[in-house]
């Protein structure tokens, strides 16, 4: 009976974590950064409870293996969203700097003879 109880929580929170992690990508796609980080901590805090707890055989249940998918396919989803974000914020950035005239560090002195 123990044994079964703890199949609930494992399934419990690993629903949880799927459930943030569909979060996470909801508003990184609405570019909501702050939410965003919010519930990446909370993601953390849960993914520390779920190394501590003994989930017995819930990862090799066929929902277990369902659910894992999920996660994996949210966070190769979000890994792609993020990508694109930092590259479109790069853009940005080389954009901004070539209209103020800045300049980068390297390369700046070819000619130093130095």
């Amino acid at each position: 009976m123990v044994e079964q109880s703890n199949v609930r929580s494992a399934n419990g929170l690993w629903q949880d974590y799927l459930f943030l992690t569909r979060e996470m990508s909801k508003f990184l796609t609405r570019k909501d950064f702050d939410l965003f980080n919010e519930i990446m901590s909370q993601r953390d805090k849960l993914q520390k409870i779920i190394d501590h707890a003994s989930d017995g055989t819930f990862k090799h249940s066929l929902e277990g293996q369902a659910v894992l998918a999920a996660i994996r396919q949210e966070n190769q989803k979000i890994s792609l969203m993020l990508k694109i974000n930092m590259n479109q914020l790069q853009q940005q950035h080389g954009v901004a700097q070539a209209y103020d005239g800045g300049q980068p560090n390297a390369g700046r002195r070819f000619d130093y003879q130095g």
